[in-house]
């Protein structure tokens, strides 16, 4: 498979745009509307996809056909990773402001890996074949 500009920015938009639905979801169902939370998981998530979740999807572009299920399979497990270290980095903030923003930081922590993973695994799929498409 050779190297594509156009794989590279669908992939970066897919980033952004899977961070904002995250991040609104999140907000919405967990953390009451709060903006200053809305933002730091947005540039979070961001953060995590596109310093982990890029690369390695690249890598995996080009060790396994990018069609399989496995590589496709690999890719969604990649950006779910990526997408916990997100919460990682929510811990660490969480420590510095001295309160938790919900109860129960499990449910905050697999939920946002796994809408992270799934937003970022659709928008990017969809981006591809609308791109085939127009040329």
């Amino acid at each position: 498979m050779n190297f594509s500009y156009r794989n590279l920015w669908i992939a970066i938009i897919s980033v952004y745009l899977s961070a904002f639905v995250s991040a609104v979801l999140i907000t919405a169902l967990f953390l009451e509307g709060d903006l200053t939370v809305f933002c730091f998981v947005v540039i979070v998530c961001s953060i995590g996809t596109t310093f982990i979740g890029i690369p390695v999807s690249l890598s995996i572009q080009y060790a396994i056909k990018n069609d399989s299920w496995l590589g496709l399979l690999l890719k969604l497990v990649v950006h779910a990773v990526s997408g916990a270290g997100l919460v990682f980095l929510y811990f660490i903030w969480k420590d510095v402001r001295g309160e938790a923003l919900i109860d129960d930081e499990r449910v905050l922590f697999l939920y946002s890996v796994v809408i992270n993973a799934v937003l970022y695994f659709v928008v990017c799929t969809l981006l591809k074949r609308i791109s085939k498409a127009i040329g």
